[in-house]
């Protein structure tokens, strides 16, 4: 986990998962924010993609309001082994 703290701009951080496959290495953070809309959290996600040709990292704000639905939405993305250059296109078809 170098590099991401455990408070980012979305928020603090509360799940890690991790997969390496064929010399790619994927990292999946969960971050909930200390703000609220209608008193519930709101939860982001962000991928980090390490190969020999480098890093690249994206992040999606608000995919849930509900831990439980943002703890599945990480493991179904590390199951997967999203990487960050699919992401937000994995996130349309989901969401």
């Amino acid at each position: 986990m170098e590099n991401i703290s455990t408070f980012s701009e979305f928020g603090n951080l509360i799940a890690v998962r991790e997969r390496s496959e064929q010399g790619i290495r994927v990292s999946y953070y969960l971050y909930e924010s200390p703000f609220t809309i209608d008193d519930r959290y709101i939860y982001s996600i962000t991928v980090e993609t390490n190969t020999t040709d480098g890093k690249d990292r994206v992040s999606a704000c608000d995919v849930s309001r509900d831990k439980q639905t943002a703890q599945q939405l990480l493991d179904l993305l590390s199951d997967g082994m999203v990487t960050s250059c699919t992401l937000c296109d994995i996130l349309e078809d989901i969401l």
